[in-house]
């Protein structure tokens, strides 16, 4: 039997977002999560409707803000700038997530430049706002299908916050299907993409 280590958040939102490349097709799904004790909101990519890899970690907003910390305001920036906030390295990265930031209001095409986004509206506003709706307790990375540790004794409370990483950035990361607190594997899942 494997070990899975799971870290409880809160759903608060997700949301389908048309991609911004010329060429792209299809749409983005994403959640916008927090830690049981709402100190902090993450974003997670949840599916993609064509193609490209993208990475199914959990974003923390702290370092999506990071990655654009030296745009000055009203400055310009590519997509790809994202990809620092993430530890996987797929190059679809950074053009998802912005896509996702722009449904949210947090980012849009430049007016001047092309191939460019700004960033926009209250960010912090936007986390207050997220931090105040309801939220589905779920733990990421869901147990595997057939386990039998998914029947409620053994799913983990979800009192306390997300693990600490001991070891670096990669270790407070997880997987992208969502499942509900207490759901067993293939139900509360997100599709695979």
């Amino acid at each position: 039997m494997v070990d899975v280590s799971q870290t409880p958040y809160l759903r608060l939102r997700e949301g389908r977002a048309e991609k911004l490349g010329a060429r792209a097709s299809g749409a983005i799904h994403y959640a916008v999560l927090t830690d049981p004790d709402r100190r902090q909101v993450f974003i997670t990519l949840t599916r993609n409707e064509g193609s490209g890899g993208f990475s199914k970690e959990v974003v923390p907003l702290r370092d999506i803000e990071e990655a654009l910390a030296d745009v000055a305001e009203g400055g310009t920036f590519a997509s790809k700038q994202l990809r620092t906030a993430f530890v996987g390295k797929s190059a679809c990265n950074g053009g998802f997530l912005s896509a996702a930031l722009k449904a949210e209001g947090l980012v849009a095409p430049a007016p001047d430049v092309k191939h460019q986004l700004v960033r926009r509206g209250d960010w912090a506003g936007w986390q207050a706002e997220v931090l105040a709706l309801d939220g589905e307790a779920i733990l990421i990375p869901p147990l595997p299908a057939g386990s039998n540790s998914a029947s409620p004794a053994a799913v983990p409370s979800v009192q306390g916050s997300p693990a600490t990483p001991s070891g670096g950035r990669k270790s407070r990361r997880g997987g992208n299907r969502l499942m509900a607190v207490g759901a067993t594997s293939g139900e509360g899942d997100e599709d695979p993409a």
